[in-house]
């Protein structure tokens, strides 16, 4: 199963069409997709903040996120939609993955006291990024993506950035739309070692 993310409060924006055609190109090529609108879960927004008693368990009750960590441990493949604000992800989806991406969900700290590095529990599944901004370049999200969130988590991951959105037309829009869908479909699509 693909779990695609998307964090976007306009559900007519570049990110939502980007999203929407990922779904369809996966279930064209014969994948389990799940979407996870998180401005539009069937529970309403996803609830970004924490509380003390969570850090300090490790883990949340929150039914909402108990069900996304669910999603993570089901999904074979990520596909990761959002813009790019202020130099990194909107709150909603930097609240999900304070809250869901886990121990035990998504990695682990040895037990043993002189084995400091962690164990990315998502070894063997892949994830790809898609922002879209109106800079030059991603900045700092490309290594947030690559090497903080999945490399930490131990996902192979790829990452694709539209740049000056503001600026560009529609064939642009377009044209990036096709070739982040052709990539999508080939990077998730192939089989992954277990």
């Amino acid at each position: 199963m693909v779990l695609v993310l998307h964090a976007h409060p306009d559900s007519e924006s570049l990110t939502a069409s980007i999203a929407a055609g990922a779904v369809r190109a996966l279930e064209n090529a014969g994948a389990e997709v799940r979407l996870a609108d998180l401005y539009r879960l069937d529970e309403g927004p996803f609830p970004p903040l924490a509380d003390t008693e969570e850090l300090r368990r490790k883990t949340s009750l929150d039914p909402v996120v108990q069900r996304q960590m669910a999603l993570v441990e089901e999904a074979e493949g990520f596909l990761v939609v959002h813009p790019d604000w202020w130099g990194g992800p909107p709150a909603i989806l930097k609240g999900w993955l304070d809250r869901v991406l886990r121990p035990g969900t998504a990695y682990e700290f040895p037990e043993r006291f002189d084995e400091r590095e962690p164990v990315g529990l998502l070894e063997g599944r892949r994830a790809m990024v898609a922002v879209t901004g109106d800079s030059d370049d991603p900045g700092p999200l490309e290594d947030f993506w690559i090497h903080q969130v999945w490399g930490f988590c131990g996902a192979e991951s790829r990452f694709r950035y539209f740049p000056r959105v503001r600026e560009s037309s529609l064939k642009d829009r377009e044209a990036f739309i096709s070739r982040t869908l052709e990539e999508t479909v080939r990077f998730l699509g192939e089989p992954t070692e277990p």
